[in-house]
């Protein structure tokens, strides 16, 4: 069965609960900026067909990461305006608690702004607004601001623009850039354990983590609350990799040709899990926890850090994290690309304070991965780094000025002007290394920047979305896994036990999706496959 897309909408609803970890400590709400400055310009502006001419007009662009892209996004506008001097862009910053109700309110009542900072989850909440405009026919084109002769699209790292496509399977979010979780660990601490190098694989993690112990170290904190996802990161990205062998036995439901191959990123583009062929595995015992090997190893693989974990880890708040890190009482932790503005700071706070004797060597990379000594079934590849995009862009529907919003995109995406604005440093020391990798091809990143590797190894087609515990929906579900997490650490739970509740939560989120998204539901394929 030819099909042009699948559904996304798992994706896109278990995306939401992410968004918000990742991205909550993010906003920043400062004064409107508005900006029509003269500089010289990237490239001579043009119109959504490619030919040069002088526009006119104001245009209104709102974000939510002043504090990140402010300084960045009015160089931009600087360079635009340079080429367009009759266009004034009116820059706006909104706090980032309730940043999604306030747009899609503002696309309700119709007067939203024209270009808009947006994550992947925020998609469907404005398109149930009918707020955002669908960009296909101008990602096909041409980029006139870009040098590399590709369609727009193509400039995008692959498959970031593919992923964030709605269910049916337009394009109506243009990426911007890229986040990243992995391993922070103390270097100072790793040299006095006897540690030379950080580990790549979970045994050399787990024998680290013991030389951590020994030297009078705790080697994580960490706290099990939906405020700290260390925990649930480590057990996602197990089962990603341990499912990705029975991908076509999920994929149902895929374009003429396709078939899946584990070692190249790129085959899975354009397929997604949709919640009628999750519920037919479900039912089909793949990935039933209660039934599949899989979920049961990866619990077992977790249960293994607890001798490196606090003893408070069932009292203890994610919001700690930072600060059990910097006063070195926990040597690593399982962090991303946002917080390395945040550890810097508090290092140089403690250099500044004259504390010099307790600041530390830093860095961060890949979590180790499993292997087939820790699993024999892992024969797709072992962990991919936990990546994906972070946010992007989106047009007003109800715009009236849609043209000068995908000029100034189109522009604002342009590999040159992305690499520029990648090469200036912010303002304030503590944030100059810029912790967000662009969702765009070819950027060179400053030279003092932390270097991560947010590339996938294999193709994965996530089966609980990005970043998430291993729920199908964020409300009842998560709820449930949360009280059953905490029961599985306290032992409240066996292992078995903990799975037969999963299975119950699971099943029953899969079937409130079906009812929910009951017009994508096929229930013929649904029936032809449990029959």
């Amino acid at each position: 069965m030819l099909r042009l897309r699948k559904g996304s909408v798992i994706l896109l609803v278990c995306m939401a609960l992410m968004s918000g970890l990742l991205t909550g400590c993010f906003g920043s709400s400062k004064e409107t900026n508005e900006v029509k400055n003269s500089a010289s310009p990237t490239t001579a502006a043009s119109n959504e067909s490619g030919t040069t001419r002088s526009l006119s007009g104001e245009l209104r662009v709102v974000t939510f990461m002043e504090d990140e892209w402010g300084d960045q996004m009015r160089a931009a506008i600087a360079d635009y305006n340079a080429a367009q001097p009759e266009v004034k862009i009116e820059l706006e910053s909104m706090p980032y608690a309730n940043y999604a109700e306030a747009l899609k309110a503002q696309m309700i009542g119709g007067i939203s702004a024209d270009l808009m900072l947006a994550e992947p989850a925020m998609v469907s909440a404005f398109e149930g607004a009918d707020g955002i405009l669908a960009l296909d026919d101008y990602l096909n084109q041409p980029n006139p601001y870009s040098d590399s002769g590709k369609a727009w699209k193509d400039d995008f790292i692959s498959p970031f623009l593919d992923t964030s496509r709605n269910a049916a399977g337009q394009a109506k979010l243009v990426p911007w850039s890229l986040v990243w979780v992995g391993m922070f660990y103390n270097k100072d601490a790793y040299a006095k354990a006897g540690i030379e190098t950080p580990p790549v694989t979970w045994n050399e993690f787990l024998t680290a983590s013991e030389k951590l112990k020994n030297a009078g170290y705790l080697p994580f904190y960490t706290a099990i609350k939906n405020n700290d996802a260390q925990t649930w990161w480590m057990f996602q990205t197990m089962l990603n990799a341990m499912f990705r062998v029975k991908t076509e036995q999920i994929n149902l439901r895929h374009a003429d040709g396709w078939t899946y191959k584990f070692d190249d990123p790129d085959s899975n583009n354009g397929e997604t899990y949709t919640v009628d062929e999750l519920y037919v595995a479900f039912k089909k015992g793949l990935i039933d926890p209660a039934k599949s090997p899989e979920y049961r190893k990866a619990v077992e693989l977790i249960l293994q850090m607890k001798p490196y974990f606090n003893d408070n880890l069932l009292t203890a708040d994610g919001s700690e994290l930072l600060s059990k890190f910097i006063s070195q009482n926990a040597v690593q932790k399982y962090d991303g690309t946002f917080s390395f503005p945040s550890t810097d700071s508090e290092l140089a706070k403690l250099k500044d304070e004259g504390k010099a004797d307790r600041v530390f060597q830093w860095d961060v990379v890949n979590f180790p991965t499993i292997t087939t000594e820790n699993y024999e079934g892992l024969t797709a590849g072992g962990l991919n780094p936990l990546s994906g995009l972070r946010n992007g862009w989106v047009i007003s529907q109800k715009s009236d000025n849609r043209e000068l919003a995908l000029d100034f995109l189109q522009f604002l995406t342009s590999p040159g002007e992305v690499n520029k604005l990648y090469e200036l440093k912010r303002e304030s020391k503590d944030n100059s290394l810029q912790p967000d990798a662009s969702a765009i091809e070819g950027i060179t990143y400053p030279a003092e920047a932390k270097k991560v590797d947010a590339a996938l190894r294999y193709a994965e087609m996530p089966i609980y979305g990005f970043g998430l515990p291993p729920v199908f929906d964020t409300g009842k579900d998560f709820e449930e896994f949360h009280s059953q997490w905490q029961g599985l650490w306290s032992e409240a739970l066996t292992v078995d036990e903990f799975l037969q509740k999963r299975s119950a939560s699971n099943l029953a989120a899969l079937e409130r999706n079906l009812k929910q998204f009951q017009d994508q539901v096929d229930q013929a394929f649904i029936d032809s496959h449990l029959k």
